[in-house]
């Protein structure tokens, strides 16, 4: 391991499944925390899928998702919201500013891609994560590792960009062939949402009239009740 790792204390649950990774990758393991019953390891690049191989080689076959994140801080949120409630006013936001975002099993670039397994025997789960270059947002593919990371790897090239070498069938799931631009970076504008404020903010619904229903739910008492007065009289 290098001088990069921080090491952290993790549980004794997970001490035979790091030496697993740190007998097999070396190197490549460069940082690792647990939480209660998972277990984060962060892996070179260079290491991605060698570290899925070793993951399901020490019983951790259960595949639960794999996705993106951008770490880019955007302070104004100005994809998200462009528009100001009638009663909210400048003065009245708060000028602390945003809490710092902390990367468990730390970080050193603004994109990284992680995936969490679980081992159904142990019953423990196991986060695996790794940096991209933001200039060559290129990852080995778990595709032939497990199975279930094909459709994942799909939808995380198409809403963030990030090349899976390796997978055999990268197209658009949710987004037309001609759409540009990756919607989940935080660097993508929403159009729409210059044009028109978020539905919730400006048309809020009221909730059901829950008298209503008690009202009719009396009435139907009722007229049981008087059904069964009826029929005794006759």
């Amino acid at each position: 391991m290098t001088e990069e790792n921080h090491l952290s204390t993790v549980s004794d649950l997970f001490s035979d499944t790091v030496a697993h990774f740190i007998e097999a990758l070396s190197e490549g393991v460069l940082q690792y925390e647990s939480k209660e019953k998972d277990l984060w390891i962060r892996v070179k690049n260079s290491s991605w899928a060698k570290a899925a191989q070793v993951a399901k080689s020490i019983n951790f076959n259960y595949f639960c998702f794999l996705s993106g994140i951008d770490w880019k801080d955007n302070d104004e949120l100005g994809s998200e919201k462009l528009w100001q409630a009638p009663s909210e006013s400048v003065e009245s936001k708060s000028s602390k500013p945003p809490p710092k975002l902390v990367k468990i099993a730390g970080g050193q670039s603004r994109f990284q891609v992680f995936a969490r397994l679980f081992s159904i025997e142990k019953k423990l789960g196991l986060f695996l994560k790794t940096d991209l270059d933001e200039k060559d947002l290129v990852i080995d593919s778990w595709s032939h590792i497990y199975k279930g990371a094909n459709w994942h790897e799909r939808e995380t090239w198409e809403m963030f960009g990030f090349v899976f070498k390796g997978h055999s069938d990268l197209r658009h799931i949710y987004l037309p062939s001609s759409f540009e631009g990756n919607p989940l970076r935080k660097d993508f504008s929403l159009l729409a949402r210059q044009v028109k404020p978020w539905p919730g903010l400006v048309d809020p619904e009221d909730m059901p009239e829950q008298p209503e229903q008690s009202n009719s739910k009396q009435s139907n008492i009722d007229e049981s009740s008087n059904n069964s007065d009826n029929s005794e009289q006759s």
